[in-house]
């Protein structure tokens, strides 16, 4: 992406490479899924069956959705409002500091499109291949998951920190390293304590509560972000710290989560 965006009417080769990948994707799709007539019979069928039991379904529905919303109520908040408060701070010092990055890597280091491209696809490779020794990692903390969440929130704090300051390039890259295997040491750890908290039945709510702390975190940040840069470069990688320095803090005061084993 980068290469091609440095060419002549870049961003319209961009636009034709993803569309002809859609299209591509499409036909393996078709390729690869039967949609012979005998299929095709046999779903009109059972779509006539559907139809006749439309208001046994339309009840149903109903009741299902009342039913997630008594079973959210029936969650232990009492015992995940405290990690799910610090996800929310952590996940947010995170997307404060990738939402703006490629502004970031012109206005500081006057970065082109392909070295932007270069970086962001290291940074992709590291998250990928720092999920291999996340499992290793996470075995010595021996079912501790709330000290490796505190491990990992000050780390990701400290290479937040010294990317935001980095005087070259390389010393950028080489922060993202830890930075990407915290993150993903974090989320195990993370989704250990929201399982551990609740009964079998509540894991599937806990943890979509989870990825919902995080949406949030996502849909806010974009605009704060593009708030801050307009006032100092700098900023969001700051504003980042401090959000992880107060996760910490709600951390130390916590208290201490074992992990049965079965989870890690």
């Amino acid at each position: 992406g980068g290469h091609l965006a440095m060419t002549d009417n870049g961003f319209m080769k961009i636009a034709l490479l993803s569309g002809s990948i859609f299209f591509l994707n499409g036909i393996l799709v078709y390729t690869f899924f039967n949609f012979d007539e005998d299929n095709l019979e046999a779903k009109n069928n059972s779509d006539h069956i559907e139809q006749t039991q439309s208001k046994d379904d339309s009840q149903s529905e109903q009741k299902s959705l009342f039913t997630i919303f008594y079973n959210l109520q029936k969650l232990p908040w009492g015992e995940v409002y405290g990690i799910l408060t610090v996800r929310f701070l952590v996940s947010l010092s995170i997307i404060f500091f990738r939402t703006g990055l490629s502004l970031f890597l012109i206005d500081r280091y006057n970065a082109d499109p392909k070295t932007i491209g270069y970086i962001l696809s290291y940074s992709g490779a590291l998250g990928g291949l720092s999920g291999l020794v996340v499992g290793k990692i996470s075995t010595l903390y021996k079912g501790d998951s709330l000290r490796a969440v505190l491990h990992c929130d000050l780390v990701i704090g400290l290479t937040i920190l010294g990317a935001t300051f980095a005087n070259s390039l390389f010393i950028f890259c080489v922060c993202l390293l830890p930075l990407s295997l915290s993150t993903n040491l974090a989320r195990v750890h993370f989704t250990s304590i929201l399982v551990n908290s609740g009964k079998d039945s509540e894991h599937g709510a806990l943890i979509g509560v989870g990825q919902s702390i995080m949406s949030l975190g996502r849909m806010l940040s974009p605009t704060i972000v593009g708030l801050l840069q307009i006032v100092n470069v700098f900023l969001p990688g700051i504003a980042a710290v401090i959000i992880n320095v107060v996760a910490a803090i709600a951390i130390v005061f916590m208290k201490p989560i074992r992990i049965d084993s079965k989870y890690e």
